[in-house]
């Protein structure tokens, strides 16, 4: 039989009828894909990608106390403590239900002597000074972020996340997600411990030298 103008024309509107029943369903695979693949991926990967082995950045931001007094990252200056010129930096909210579960561990360092700095995430000045009476305050300084601006240069998109600073100021590790008595025993601390000795040998080495 031979394909007529009228046999083209069935066909042309079969295949925009076809096409226009298609495009959504697509659409749904696509957007599945992306949500399968942000939901595969570990957010610890993602916020360690670009802080780790690099300086402390440039952050100039209020003191949650005085919030006219502007103090600038880089000046925070490290303290003797029990494992040395080492500090925790950690961003922290308090509308953020992993943080309060996190803070009683914070308080444990903080009783042990290790030197915490906070910086406090979208909140309003009250808010965050009304939390830290009410659940205990185990930071030597608190930063105050009211707008999520500064902590961006830290490479920070959620809270709670905790960075270890060693003594020459660079970030050692970051954790994204809240701070763990066993992070921090197994990985933390063994690897300061192992630093501060490589720290403690080269500085003889040098003096004999």
């Amino acid at each position: 039989m031979p394909i007529t103008s009228s046999h083209v024309a069935k066909l042309l509107k079969l295949l925009r009828m076809w096409s226009f029943a298609l495009v959504p369903f697509f659409i749904i695979v696509v957007v599945f894909f992306i949500l399968y693949r942000g939901l595969s991926v570990d957010p610890r990967d993602l916020a360690a990608s670009g802080a780790v082995d690099k300086p402390i950045p440039t952050v100039r931001l209020s003191n949650l106390y005085q919030w006219n007094t502007f103090i600038n990252s880089q000046d925070l200056q490290p303290v003797e403590s029990p494992i040395g010129n080492w500090y925790l930096m950690n961003v922290w909210a308090t509308w953020c239900t992993n943080c309060q579960n996190e803070h009683p561990f914070l308080m444990d360092l903080a009783r042990q002597g290790i030197v915490i700095y906070g910086i406090d995430y979208r909140d309003t000045l009250k808010n965050g000074q009304d939390w830290l009476t009410k659940y205990g305050n185990p930071y030597r300084l608190v930063l105050w972020d009211g707008r999520g601006v500064g902590v961006f240069k830290w490479g920070v998109y959620s809270v709670p996340e905790t960075f270890l600073v060693d003594p020459d100021g660079m970030i050692r590790f970051q954790q994204a997600g809240p701070l763990t008595a066993q992070l921090w025993n197994q990985q933390w601390l063994p690897f300061i411990q192992e630093q501060n000795k490589l720290r403690k040998a080269s500085a003889l080495s040098a003096g004999l030298s």
